[in-house]
């Protein structure tokens, strides 16, 4: 179990944020990024694994766009765009 997704967000107001989150992980962001993250500078903790050895960009990517639209109520094309997901 993870924290809720209601808020995403406001974690992640920027859409390559939250990709570089779940490309990085916990263990990834903390080397890279420091020991807080989003924009609510909460701390690094637990265990988000990375996932840049198991998907390629574009599918974290969509699972960026698949997170803020479902669980966090982001408008579809807005988050497509911010995300770099190309439509069509």
């Amino acid at each position: 179990m993870g924290p809720s997704l209601a808020t995403v967000t406001v974690t992640w107001p920027d859409c390559l944020d939250h990709i570089r989150w779940v490309t990085l992980g916990s263990e990834g962001w903390r080397a890279e990024a420091g020991g807080t993250y989003g924009a609510t500078a909460k701390p690094v903790q637990g265990g988000m694994p990375a996932h840049r050895d198991t998907l390629t960009p574009e599918q974290i990517a969509a699972v960026a766009v698949f997170e803020r639209i479902t669980y966090g109520g982001a408008a579809e094309a807005e988050t497509l765009a911010a995300c770099g997901v190309p439509t069509g």
